[in-house]
């Protein structure tokens, strides 16, 4: 983001009511959202669209092990913000 309110969210979320929560509050604080509803394929999202933060749900344990790593690289410079619903990290 340039400094500026807003930017684009990904949010990568496979729970469609929570991507939905995370849609509203972002877009009411000003952010423009993108919905990812296959973590799995947050690296191709986060490639294409370029946004200023990535959201990503890695509470499916079926998720390759290194899928974090490969979403951060595809959306450098963007910060990757890893969220669980699961007691386990």
């Amino acid at each position: 983001m340039t400094g500026d309110v807003g930017g684009l969210v990904l949010v990568a979320e496979h729970d469609p009511a929570v991507a939905e929560l995370q849609r509203r509050y972002l877009a009411r604080e000003g952010f423009d959202v993108e919905i990812e509803p296959d973590p799995a394929r947050a690296p191709m999202a986060a490639g294409r669209s370029r946004p200023d933060v990535v959201v990503l749900d890695l509470s499916v344990s079926a998720l390759p092990a290194d899928l974090y790593r490969r979403v951060a690289e595809a959306a450098r410079p963007a910060p990757v913000i890893a969220v669980t619903g699961s007691p386990d990290p």
